[in-house]
């Protein structure tokens, strides 16, 4: 951590010269994208929908590459993906913490983080149960920017802003170096809550080059191997669940609100929840969107009847959802 916090302005400067290319919104999708989706058993056709819809509806980002990270190679040999022209590898990460919720998806992004290296201007952690249904133009950032994302949907374990932090925010500010102040305000996209920077993990995108999911999965681990940390303030399910997400956003907080760009809601729009989405960000229909997820699944047509979905968007979501077998619901 101390390292990431070192070179962390150079880096900064540095990305601030290589992409001194910035396109406004509107214009031509120009930088340099490369996707990562952690697969994991079940959810093949889910990251092969996915890559479809990046191939067909991405725009200048339609031929970047997609990452396709397997969880368990054995029994999900990634051939549908191989085939849709996805760069299939397997997981690689520290066995003791593959069973605790959601670390696969750390390492998986710092592995696909080493990959990518300088190949690509932003690195776009995308759900697999997600399409993307129009051009990324929010993910052209400025020069001076180095990661974008959205708000969480729910506060869950949100820190409410201007509160204390608890025994769990506490442990994540001191192995991180954020302090709460440094936590600037968000708000939740179904209650409108305001809450301390805290971040939608579904979607989102950060310059490779500054080591962030590095320094994410280093933070992560170092509370993993916590044990005070994990007795005290993390020994619940509801914790555990979401100490991936928090440990992110606070690797992500310190980088200073002018260097984040916050997504519009047309981004990890959640269809799970369209209903209980504020009225101002409620989406009129798919359409209208840019990239949507699903908790479970998109696979389930079923999720059209609570938002609608016109043409030419739904023909090519019946062409492809025709014939699907029985989807397997998965967490994110």
């Amino acid at each position: 951590m101390k390292h990431f916090q070192v070179v962390l302005g150079a880096i900064l400067a540095a990305s601030t010269l290589a992409t001194a290319g910035h396109v406004a919104p509107g214009e031509a999708n120009k930088t340099r994208l490369a996707f990562v989706v952690l697969v994991r058993p079940g959810q093949e056709r889910d990251a092969a929908l996915l890559t479809d819809s990046i191939h067909d509806f991405a725009g200048d980002a339609a031929g970047a590459p997609v990452y396709a990270v397997l969880t368990d190679p054995a029994n999900t040999a990634g051939t549908l993906l191989k085939s849709r022209g996805a760069r299939v590898t397997p997981l690689e990460m520290d066995e003791r913490f593959r069973r605790y919720p959601y670390a696969d998806k750390v390492w998986a992004c710092e592995q696909v983080e080493r990959l990518v290296g300088k190949d690509a201007d932003l690195l776009v952690w995308v759900f697999p149960a997600s399409i993307v249904v129009a051009p990324l133009r929010e993910l052209d950032l400025a020069p001076e920017q180095a990661a974008a994302f959205r708000p969480v949907h729910i506060q869950l374990a949100g820190l409410s802003y201007g509160s204390p932090p608890d025994a769990f925010w506490e442990g994540i500010y001191k192995a991180t170096g954020l302090t709460v102040d440094q936590a600037f305000p968000v708000e939740t996209l179904t209650q409108g809550a305001k809450i301390h920077a805290y971040f939608n993990s579904g979607f989102f995108a950060v310059r490779p080059q500054l080591g962030l999911m590095r320094a994410w999965r280093e933070n992560f681990e170092k509370l993993l191997l916590d044990g005070d940390f994990q007795a005290k303030a993390c020994s619940d399910l509801q914790h555990k669940l979401y100490l991936h997400q928090a440990v992110l956003a606070a690797v992500v907080a310190r980088l200073g609100r002018d260097r984040i760009h916050l997504l519009p809601s047309t981004y990890s729009y959640p269809v799970s929840l369209h209903n209980k989405v504020v009225p101002e960000h409620r989406a009129k229909n798919a359409n209208s969107l840019v990239e949507m997820s699903s908790d479970t699944t998109l696979r389930d047509a079923r999720w059209m009847d609570e938002l609608p979905v016109e043409e030419p968007l739904k023909s090519w979501l019946l062409k492809r959802l025709q014939g699907e077998p029985a989807p397997v619901a998965q967490g994110r």
